[in-house]
């Protein structure tokens, strides 16, 4: 899940229980969801999702909770 905070972003996974203890790199890809235009400056019903590319690898580990 991914949640606002007031330092920008935080992502909180859950894990099966079994691959406690994985340790590696999580890489997540960025994107940017803006309203379209149509002519005429209205604005489209439609969105418009655009790549803002791969962020660095986050190193995680799994845990117990």
């Amino acid at each position: 899940m991914l949640f606002r905070s007031p330092d920008g972003l935080q992502f909180a996974l859950k894990a099966e229980a079994g691959e406690v203890g994985y340790k590696g790199n999580l890489i997540v890809q960025a994107f940017l969801e803006v309203e379209g235009k149509q002519q005429g400056g209205k604005s489209a019903k439609q969105k418009q999702r655009n790549e803002l590319g791969p962020l660095p690898a986050i190193p995680v580990e799994i845990v117990q909770p």
